[in-house]
């Protein structure tokens, strides 16, 4: 009972197990949600979704960003520490330049608009 899983079953003809895949049951939910919101959201008349809800789906918003975030930001590490073991380069290094620099990427491109759209004062502050 160590890899104990309520969403696996044991098949009763051959003794295989079935499981519904742990990445299915998020979907399938926000599958529901989705189209319960598409049936239930205010139409072209003017009408407001009552606030009962609207928070709670302002707050599902808010979990799946924060979700995709968190994938997509662990995956593009992982995706550096491959690249920094086919080359053969030290994790440390790794960390204190590349991931250093591309965490400064942001910064620049915003520094840089500020600066060509006259706010030169407002781009240095944020450097």
């Amino acid at each position: 009972m160590d890899d104990f899983d309520p969403f696996c079953t044991t098949g009763a003809e051959n003794g295989a197990d079935s499981c519904f895949p742990s990445v299915g049951w998020p979907c399938c939910i926000s599958f529901a949600i989705g189209c319960a919101v598409i049936k239930y959201a205010p139409k072209e008349d003017g009408s407001i979704l009552p606030l009962r809800f609207s928070l709670p789906l302002a707050l599902f918003g808010f979990l799946i960003a924060a979700t995709w975030i968190d994938v997509i930001s662990d995956q593009l590490v992982n995706v550096l520490e491959f690249i920094g073991v086919l080359l053969r380069i030290p994790a440390p290094i790794m960390g204190m330049t590349v991931l250093a620099w591309g965490n400064s990427v942001g910064d620049y491109t915003t520094n840089g608009i500020l600066a060509q759209k006259g706010l030169v004062d407002m781009s240095m502050a944020a450097w």
